[in-house]
C-alpha cells in the first residue's frame, strides 16, 4: 500500500488486519456498522481517528470490487470460497437436531466431527504445529495417533464459539496475506508446505466434512442447509495484489480429482446401479464430472461436454440422463476434466486469473471458478465416501496432495 492509502495492514498492527492507515481502527468495524444499519457519521462519532476522507475512499475501493469482478483482489477470492466452507459448516450444525447431535450409535458422531473439522481448522491456521493450543474447553487429544475421542461431547454452543473463533482467525490471516507471507512453510504433521497452500488444503477439509453433514442431516431429517456460493461477509480492499501459485492450486484442486476418481473406482457395481439407493451413486458422480467441465470452459454458449453426456444436465427442471452412465464412462469424463484442469492452471498467469467468465447467470473470474470447482468436486466425493462407508464399511482414503504433476511446474 501506497503512504497516502486509505487502509493498509503491517503485521505490528493487529496481526496484519487492515486497519484505516495512521489509527488501530479495523476496516472490517466500519463495514459492520453499515451491514449493522449504523450511518458513517456513528461510525466517525465512534472512531474520530479516522477522517471522513479515509472512509469514503474505502468505500468507494470496495464498489469498485463489487462492481467489477475482474479487479477483485485474490485475497477476496479466496476468503469468498473459504468463507463459503466454514459457513456452510454453521448451517449444518445448526440444523442438526439435539438428538442427532447427541446420538452416541451415529457413526460418524455428528458433534465429533464438528469438533475434528474445527480443531485442525484452528490448527492449520496457526503458524505451526510447535506452540499450538485450542482455546478452552478443546484439548490436543485431537493430534494424538491412538484417535483419543473427547471424555464427553461438546455441546452446539461451545462448537458454535470454536467455529467463530475458527472464521476470525481465518479472515484475519487472509487479511493479513502478502506474497511473501502466503509463500512462507509452514509445518503441520511433518508436511513442509506454503501457507497458501495450506488455505487451500484446509478449505477442502472444512468443505469436506460439511458436505457429509448435509448428506447426514438429508438421511435422517429429510433436509439440508442450501450450497454456499460465497460467503456475504466481506473482506478490504486492496491495492497490492498477491499471488496465487499454480502448482498449489493445481496439487489441491488435483486432490480432489483424484479422491473422486477413488471413488468412483472403490463403488461396487451393486451399489453404482442401485436405482434405490439416494441420491444416485453414479447419478452423483456424473453431476460433479458435468459441472467441473462445465466451469473450466471458456464459455458456457460454446460449451459442449464430450459423448454420451449432453447438455440435459443444465435444465432447471432436473432432467436425469435415460440410463445410468457405466463406470468406465465416467471414468473417462474425470480423465477428460483432469487433463482441462491441469492444462488451463499451467497456462494460468494473474491477468488471466482476473478474467470474467458467465455461467449459470453468474459473473465471476477464472481463479474464482476454479475455487468453486475445488469446493464442488470435494463437496460430492465426501458425499460419495460417505455412502461407502455406510454401504460397505470401507472408503478411501484422504488424498493431501495430488500425484499428477503439472507438465510445467509454475512459479
Amino acid at each position: 500500500m501506497t503512504e497516502t492509502s486509505a487502509v493498509h495492514s503491517d503485521p505490528e498492527i493487529l496481526g496484519g488486519t487492515p486497519v484505516f492507515t495512521g489509527t488501530r481502527v479495523p476496516l472490517k468495524t466500519l463495514f459492520d456498522y453499515l451491514t449493522g444499519g449504523h450511518s458513517i457519521d456513528a461510525f466517525l462519532d465512534d472512531f474520530p481517528s479516522v477522517s471522513r476522507k479515509q472512509v469514503i475512499s474505502a468505500l468507494e475501493d470496495a464498489d469498485k470490487v463489487l462492481l467489477h469482478p475482474q479487479d477483485s483482489d485474490s485475497r477476496t477470492t479466496l476468503w469468498h470460497h473459504f468463507g463459503a466452507a466454514i459457513d456452510m459448516l454453521e448451517n449444518a450444525i445448526v440444523a442438526c437436531p439435539d438428538a442427532l447431535w447427541n446420538d452416541r450409535e451415529q457413526q460418524p458422531e455428528f458433534w465429533y466431527v464438528a469438533y475434528h473439522t474445527l480443531f485442525y481448522l484452528d490448527f492449520y491456521l496457526s503458524d505451526g504445529g510447535e506452540g499450538f493450543a485450542p482455546p478452552e474447553p478443546f484439548t490436543l487429544d485431537e493430534l494424538d495417533p491412538a484417535g483419543i475421542i473427547p471424555e464427553r461431547p461438546y455441546t452446539k454452543a461451545e462448537v458454535l464459539d470454536y467455529l467463530r473463533h475458527g472464521r476470525e482467525k481465518c479472515r484475519a490471516l487472509i487479511e493479513g496475506l502478502t506474497n511473501e507471507r502466503a509463500t512462507k512453510i509452514r509445518t503441520f504433521l511433518r508436511r513442509e508446505w506454503t501457507v497458501l497452500e495450506w488455505l487451500l488444503y484446509n478449505m477442502r477439509h472444512v468443505q469436506h466434512h460439511a458436505a457429509q453433514f448435509n448428506l447426514i442431516l438429508r438421511q435422517q431429517t429429510s433436509s439440508a442447509p442450501a450450497w454456499i456460493g460465497q460467503t456475504p461477509a466481506g473482506l478490504a480492499p486492496f491495492s497490492a495484489p498477491i499471488h496465487i501459485p499454480n502448482d498449489a492450486l493445481w496439487h489441491q484442486l488435483g486432490a480432489a480429482i483424484d479422491m473422486l476418481e477413488n471413488a468412483i473406482t472403490a463403488c461396487p457395481d451393486a451399489l453404482w446401479s442401485d436405482l434405490e439407493q439416494q441420491p444416485e451413486y453414479w447419478y452423483l458422480a456424473y453431476h460433479t464430472l458435468f459441472f467441473l467441465d462445465y466451469y473450466l470452459s471458456e464459455t458456457a454458449d460454446g460449451f459442449a461436454p464430450p459423448a454420451p453426456f449432453t447438455l440435459e444436465e443444465l435444465d432447471p427442471a432436473g432432467v436425469l440422463p435415460e440410463r445410468p452412465f457405466t463406470k468406465d464412462e465416467l471414468l473417462r469424463y474425470l480423465e477428460h476434466g483432469r487433463e482441462k484442469a491441469r492444462r488451463l492452471i499451467e497456462t494460468l498467469t494473474d491477468e488471466t486469473a482476473r478474467e470474467v467468465r458467465t455461467f449459470v447467470s453468474r459473473e465471476r473470474t477464472v481463479l474464482e471458478w476454479l475455487l468453486i470447482s475445488m469446493r464442488h468436486v470435494q463437496h460430492h466425493t465426501a458425499q460419495l465416501n460417505l455412502i461407502l462407508r455406510q454401504q460397505t464399511d470401507s472408503a478411501p482414503r484422504w488424498v493431501g496432495r495430488t500425484t499428477h504433476g503439472l507438465h510445467r511446474e509454475q512459479a
